[in-house]
């Protein structure tokens, strides 16, 4: 099948964009002890693969450059991230599409959108986008993301059967978790979910 860890030592590397391709696990010492930086105003790491992914680090996009997408991914397969931090971007985590998908103790902070989990076919980007369903993060906390912490919703294309559970959100000075025409979704959240200035729901809207 191909892929394999790679290991990245303790320290803090500047770089521009990294693409970690199928079955490849990218591997820091530890969320505070690897940190990732790039100021790049575009996509800053893609997991360009089938159960790609990455853990034990953070990415951090230093400045909330405009544009700039923390991690991205687009029609893929059980990726999986693990006790990993996304800081300081305009977008945390942006998908378009993914199945089967495995978030363990994942972070986001400090982000215009902490994560946009989309059932979206990217008509304008070559319409190769695709369904967001039966993918779980379990763990983890969502803080201080100014309009969206999470939003988890249809576009184009179905959003359903997804898990959030035991993830906590905390002083998100706008939505913290924005709910809109996902079906089945199992939410499990932390008993104390902080934000302030809440939006009022609009139909098929959900906000937490």
């Amino acid at each position: 099948l191909g892929g394999g860890v790679v290991r990245v030592p303790a320290g803090t590397y500047a770089f521009t964009s990294l693409s970690i391709p199928a079955g490849v696990l990218l591997k820091g010492q530890g969320r505070d002890v690897t940190t990732l930086q790039s100021v790049l105003a575009d996509k800053v790491l893609t997991l360009s693969g089938d159960r790609a992914g990455f853990a034990d680090l953070t990415v951090d996009g230093v400045s909330l450059q405009g544009g700039s997408i923390g991690v991205y991914s687009k029609s893929k397969n059980e990726l999986r991230i693990e006790q990993a931090l996304v800081k300081r971007f305009q977008t945390g985590m942006h998908y378009r599409g993914l199945h089967r998908a495995d978030f363990r103790e994942l972070y986001v902070d400090n982000c215009v959108s902490g994560a946009k989990l989309h059932g979206d076919d990217d008509a304008s980007g070559g319409a190769d986008g695709e369904d967001f369903m039966f993918n779980s993060w379990a763990g983890g906390r969502v803080t201080n993301c100014t309009t969206v912490g999470v939003e988890l919703a249809y576009v184009d294309r179905k959003c359903w059967h997804n898990g959030i559970n035991d993830v906590g959100f905390e002083d998100n000075t706008g939505v913290a978790l924005h709910v809109e025409g996902a079906r089945w979704t199992d939410l499990q959240l932390r008993p104390t979910i902080h934000t302030r200035q809440p939006r009022t729901p609009t139909p098929r809207t959900t906000h937490i």
